[in-house]
């Protein structure tokens, strides 16, 4: 079970990136089936599992507009600690998501991000 601080963080997530969409992505055709690309234009519909994945690892230059892409998946991400969906979740170790220009983003999105990143490292269990 998640603790109160990271399922309010994931809400807040929710809430602040709902209705986000990827645009008209095309991606790069080769590792992605164009429906589930497709999908990153449908704002607040759940990608499967396998895309979201790929998608949250996905380099810059991968999509024709990579921060609306990450933005568009952040809530579904979000959801996956919380969830324990995802094993090993490093929350740093998701490349399209880390350079996707948080730096730049509004000041809501941006606080929402770090409130997110902030409980998955309190609530992540201690080194051994």
């Amino acid at each position: 079970m998640a603790s109160p601080a990271l399922t309010a963080a994931v809400d807040r997530v929710r809430a602040v990136f709902a209705g986000m969409t990827g645009h008209h992505e095309t991606g790069c055709g080769l590792r992605h089936l164009p429906a589930e690309t497709a999908l990153l234009g449908a704002p607040d519909v759940a990608l499967p599992d396998r895309a979201l994945r790929m998608y949250a690892h996905e380099v810059p230059d991968h999509f024709d507009g990579h921060p609306a892409a990450m933005r568009r998946i952040l809530p579904q991400v979000a959801e996956q600690p919380a969830a324990r969906r995802w094993t090993a979740f490093n929350v740093h170790d998701l490349t399209g998501l880390g350079r996707s220009g948080p730096r730049t983003r509004p000041t809501e999105q941006a606080d929402a991000i770090r409130a997110f990143r902030d409980a998955v490292w309190d609530a992540a269990p201690p080194a051994r």
